[in-house]
Parts: C-alpha cells; structure tokens; sequence
C-alpha cells in the first residue's frame, strides 16, 4: 500500500515539474505597445553601430493602421523580458513618392529558452521625430528594417 502511495506521489511531482516547464518557457502570442526611445540617427555609422549590437529576431509582418504601426516578430527565448527599440532617419529621401527607413533593434537581455515566442508590437507614430501628420504618413513608403538581418524590410499593409 505505502509502495502504491509513493508511485502517486512521484507521479504528482512528475506532473507539476512538467507543468511548471511549460508555462515557464513556453511560446507565446500578444499585442503589446511598444516601449521604445525613439532615436534619431545622425549619421551612417551611428546605423551601423546600432546593427551590430542587435540580437537576432524575425520580422514576420507590418501594418499600418491611422497612427499605429504593428510589427509582428519572433525570436528565440521565452524565460525574460526582451526589448525592441526603433530606430528613426534623421531625413526623408524626396523622391515620388517620399520614402525612409525605420530600423527595429533587439535585445534578448541574455535569454537562453528555447522557446520561439511571436509577438505584435504596437507603435504609436503620432509623436513622431520627423513631425509628420497622418496625412503625409499615409502618402509616405515608409519602410521597417530588420537591424539583425537588413535583408528583410517590410512595407506597411503589403
């Protein structure tokens, strides 16, 4: 009887570490606002040094919708907090119709997990450093870069 007492306990134990396994590094799927310092870069090595100190991540999709912009990524971790930051040009190229780049850094704060979270950050764009209404932001090709892969840009609502 007590062997049959000890095989249910050991089970329970089992049972709770898988739980706690799980829930504790598990993917996961949210909105979030973006907290970010909006940085206006001066110049080309300023845009190289902040693409350098970025971790790897995924940009999956982007979406304009009035002032919000919600990018959608994933990366590796899952057990602490991560960080994005936007990177925002200091000029407009004025070509037809007027285009930049804004530049999505990331720190993993040395997460290790193995999960592969997916996210949607929101970014508020009213408060914007170029000072551009909504009007002119729609006009605009406004383009998300990867700072950890500057191959994959994204152009809003595509």
């Amino acid at each position: 009887m007590g062997n049959r007492s000890n095989k249910k306990k050991m089970y329970k134990y089992i049972h709770l570490f898988m739980v706690l396994v799980f829930v504790g590094c598990e993917e996961s799927q949210s909105d979030q606002k973006l907290n970010t310092k909006l940085n206006a870069i001066q110049d080309q090595e300023q845009l190289e040094a902040a693409s350098d100190h970025t971790d790897p991540f995924e940009l999956n999709s982007v979406d304009l919708d009035g002032w919000d912009l919600s990018i959608n990524v994933s990366y590796s971790g899952g057990c602490a907090s991560h960080e994005f930051t936007v990177i925002w040009p200091e000029v407009i190229t004025m070509i037809y119709p007027p285009q930049f780049d804004i530049w999505i850094v990331h720190d993993s704060n040395g997460d290790m997990c193995e999960a592969y979270p997916t996210e949607t950050l929101v970014l508020d764009l009213s408060d914007n450093p170029l000072h551009l209404d909504m009007e002119t932001l729609h006009a605009m090709q406004l383009g998300v870069v990867n700072a950890s892969n500057p191959e994959e840009r994204f152009l809003p609502n595509e």
